[in-house]
């Protein structure tokens, strides 16, 4: 096997780089944040003590700062030529995270193929947002590490991006020619509580009931009314949906996200009305409720449900 030394040298001279993490305080779209990339062809974008350190010291800045952070993994985990001290840089990585989210900062990460072990488990799977790339391979482990270890085939399918969606685990998924687009509408959505206040509106009047009681229930009951998507394009401005639960799925029933109103964001839960909530849809709301707590969002619900399933 070829000197750890010598293949790190040959990775700076094949990159051009001194270590697989870069990071530095950027501006997107004029805001300033703080941004980590992990460059896959530095050793499989490994963490080992020197990246691990270069994570926690870009969180440590940027909350003294007090900015966000965007986290970009293309990474195969801990660095195994380091040992434990490239697995202690899990904690230390989480723990400025855990500093950064308490100063309540915005981290978005966003999960590249591949985004495996130690980096994703640790700071990747952190983010106040996750999102994954078409296709990305994303996971604890890799095929080769659990055949190895277990002699289990696992589809690789069962390791992508939109399975991983599926199961409520990230938030969205972004193709790279439009994921600077998307990065710039977060970051200037949870980073408006620190500019203004929102504008003074008067309230409309009331228009004039036209319609009988009887009238107004039957359209209430009609199968082609409105639902929740149809306001929602009416209403908002923009509508970012985030998905899942981060544990078990994510439920159509209950959709979520972050809206503007007036130029202002909003987090917004809506009843679909045609499907009745699961427990990962209750989940999932308690989840961007608390975020919405976070980020001193107003929270708008839209009630439209034929109640809570009552099965198994």
């Amino acid at each position: 096997m070829e000197p750890y030394r010598d293949r790190l040298r040959e990775a700076e001279q094949q990159t051009g780089m001194h270590e697989a993490a870069l990071s530095g305080e950027v501006k997107l779209d004029g805001r300033p944040l703080v941004l980590i990339s992990l460059e896959f062809d530095f050793l499989g974008g490994t963490m080992g003590s020197v990246v691990g350190e270069k994570v926690a010291r870009a969180f440590q800045v940027a909350t003294r700062r007090k900015l966000p952070v965007v986290s970009i993994l293309a990474s195969g985990g801990a660095r195994i030529q380091e040992g434990m001290l490239a697995l202690m840089q899990m904690a230390k990585t989480a723990t400025a995270v855990a500093a950064h989210k308490a100063a309540g900062l915005p981290y978005l990460s966003v999960l590249t193929n591949p985004s495996f072990g130690g980096t994703f488990a640790s700071f990747g799977s952190l983010g106040d947002i996750l999102i994954g790339e078409p296709g990305a391979q994303i996971g604890f482990v890799g095929a080769r590490v659990v055949e190895g270890t277990i002699a289990e085939r696992i589809p690789k399918e069962e390791r992508s991006a939109e399975t991983v969606l599926k199961h409520g685990m990230i938030d969205l998924i972004t193709p790279r020619p439009t994921l600077r687009n998307q990065l710039a509408v977060l970051v200037s959505q949870l980073t408006a509580s620190q500019h203004g206040t929102w504008p003074a509106v008067q309230l409309a009047p009331t228009p004039k009931q036209t319609r009988t009681a009887s009238q107004v229930m039957e359209l209430a009951r009609s199968p082609e009314r409105p639902r929740a998507k149809d306001y929602i394009q009416r209403i908002f401005s923009t509508f970012t949906e985030l998905h899942g639960d981060r544990c078990y799925g994510d439920d159509s029933a209950i959709v979520g996200g972050i809206a503007d109103l007036r130029g202002r964001p909003v987090m917004l839960i809506a009843q679909t009305g045609q499907v009745m909530p699961m427990p990962e849809g209750y989940r999932k709301a308690h989840r961007l409720l608390r975020m919405a707590e976070k980020f001193n969002f107003p929270v708008v619900t839209l009630v439209d449900t034929p109640g809570a399933f009552p099965g198994l």
